[in-house]
């Protein structure tokens, strides 16, 4: 029987996937999130949805939960993303944002988070 290999870890001082990659999984685990968090479907999410609006409706309280789920997805979606932390500001600073907007503002916070630029 051939001997089982050590699993591979990722440190997080590796490389981050490129910058499509990073959307498309900011992207997805966004959706994630907000369908678990919230009473809608990935078709009802469109370029113009805003958190705080219907069909969401979401309170800043919902919002903020949902966005921490969506750090909790991010670190399963790839081991690299371990050092991704939700900040409370971050739940203020996109309720009233656009779908396609948020994707490219958490995108940047990862990235800010992975250089040592954020707080």
């Amino acid at each position: 029987m051939p001997k089982l290999k050590k699993p591979i870890s990722i440190s997080v001082t590796g490389e981050l996937p490129g910058n499509i990659q990073l959307q498309v999984d900011v992207h997805v685990c966004l959706l994630d999130a907000m369908t678990d968090t919230f009473p809608i479907t990935r078709k009802e999410i469109g370029a113009n949805t805003v958190p705080s609006k219907p069909p969401i409706g979401a309170n800043a309280r919902g919002w903020g939960i949902g966005l921490a789920s969506f750090g909790e997805y991010l670190r399963q979606c790839r081991e690299i993303y371990k050092f991704y932390v939700h900040k409370p500001r971050y739940t203020e600073e996109t309720i009233d944002k656009k779908f396609p907007d948020i994707v490219e503002y958490l995108t940047q916070k990862i990235l800010d988070q992975f250089q040592g630029k954020e707080e």
